[in-house]
């Protein structure tokens, strides 16, 4: 068909011309934007791909992580099977009969108290008991004590709330008793009282562990929380007083523990104790 040159003409004026500026203009443009989408996606591969490495990493430690955990808990079998807990506590328990058979009475109580410590101090550093229980445990530990150094140390316990309700660090108060009897009575080697208070203060439990030794100096009441808690710091359990410190903040915070130590000269020692209270009520 034949087309029409002035409707043809009407159409080509109203076309729009671009310059060549805002034609290159527009191509640099493109070319920016398409660099950039470019390079995100660069990016978003290298980070897929650090993402799986740090993936794999994660995994590489929690499998050595349980590697060596359970090669510490084999270790601790190890020991622990050298010598059979039940025939050494079956023993203890057979010498403590002979001991009440033969009217040794003091005898009796020692083996007795040995037994328990020794049944007590087999379970898992890291668990939780009642205060009833780690006072338990004190007890023995002291009348063993006491037979050793013939009824020099007195001890007194006041508590003013249900032991059973308040939860700690398994051997946490044992420590700090036998630091008392260390530095305290074994330089005068006269008579001392141990005195353990607890009552509760603003929902907090406070067990003060007092004695009346020859006290500390400051330069040892300092060096009490500078040793790892083995060696010289520690004796009879291995745990010195700085490992029931980081025990107790672990478990509740680090409002908790060891708040005070005070000692005077020829006077003796008070050490603060202080936990949460996990339900503990007044008598």
């Amino acid at each position: 068909l034949p087309i029409d040159q002035e409707l043809l003409q009407l159409y080509f004026e109203k076309i729009e011309f671009t310059s060549q500026k805002k034609i290159e203009a527009s191509t640099e443009m493109l070319q920016l934007v398409a660099n950039h989408i470019v390079k995100l996606g660069a990016n978003n591969l290298v980070q897929e791909e650090l993402n799986e490495k740090n993936q794999k990493l994660m995994e590489e430690i929690k499998v050595r992580s349980r590697l060596e955990k359970l090669l510490q808990e084999t270790q601790l079998k190890v020991l622990q099977s050298q010598i059979n807990p039940h025939f050494l506590f079956n023993t203890l328990n057979t010498i403590s009969r002979l001991a009440y058979l033969e009217n040794a009475e003091q005898t009796q109580n020692v083996t007795y108290s040995l037994a328990k410590i020794m049944r007590y101090s087999l379970r898992n550093i890291d668990q939780l008991v009642s205060l009833r229980e780690e006072l338990d445990y004190t007890r023995n530990y002291l009348n063993i004590q006491q037979s050793r150094f013939r009824n020099q140390i007195h001890y007194e316990e006041i508590i003013d709330f249900d032991t059973e309700a308040i939860k700690m660090p398994i051997l946490s108060i044992q420590p700090i008793i036998e630091n008392a009897i260390i530095h305290g009575f074994e330089p005068q080697d006269s008579r001392v009282v141990i005195n353990i208070h607890g009552f509760l203060v603003d929902n907090h439990v406070v067990l003060e562990i007092s004695d009346t030794g020859v006290g500390m100096t400051e330069e040892k009441v300092a060096s009490i929380f500078s040793h790892s808690g083995v060696g010289k710091n520690s004796h009879t359990t291995g745990i010195g007083m700085n490992n029931v410190q980081k025990r107790i903040q672990y478990y509740f915070g680090e409002e908790y523990g060891i708040t005070a130590i005070e000692s005077k000269s020829e006077v003796g020692t008070t050490v603060r104790l202080v936990l949460p209270n996990s339900g503990g009520v007044l008598y």
